[in-house]
């Protein structure tokens, strides 16, 4: 069965049936220093060297906006891995956190204005 929905541009385009119940959102891959989109949520990072996600502007986000980045593998206690927030922006009241164990996640959500806080 298909149906009509809407792609990310406002088209009208014939779309399988999917499974109803099952939400999936965007994922993108990080190997190196990455900008996190506003229409990102999960940021898997890849990283080979010391690497550096910039979130972005809090101000261009929906207040309660989520990304998930989770180190992806497993290689945190190798490279330095820093969750950055855009300059005059925090995370938990810092410019940057670094992810320290291997594997790890984190799911950040912001006020929409100038916060980042890890839920």
């Amino acid at each position: 069965i298909k149906h009509l929905s809407l792609d990310e541009n406002g088209n009208v385009v014939i779309s399988p049936n999917l499974q109803h119940g099952i939400e999936v959102r965007s994922r993108v891959i990080a190997t190196q220093d990455y900008q996190v989109q506003t229409s990102d949520y999960f940021v898997g990072i890849q990283a080979t060297q010391d690497t550096t996600i910039t979130l972005p502007d809090a101000s261009s986000l929906f207040n309660g906006q989520i990304f998930v980045i989770k180190d992806e593998l497993e290689n945190a206690d190798v490279y330095t891995i820093t969750i950055q927030a855009p300059a005059s922006q925090l995370v938990e009241n810092r410019q940057s956190i670094i992810l320290a164990s291997p594997g790890t996640a984190i799911n950040i959500y912001t006020d929409g204005v100038s916060k980042f806080y890890i839920m």
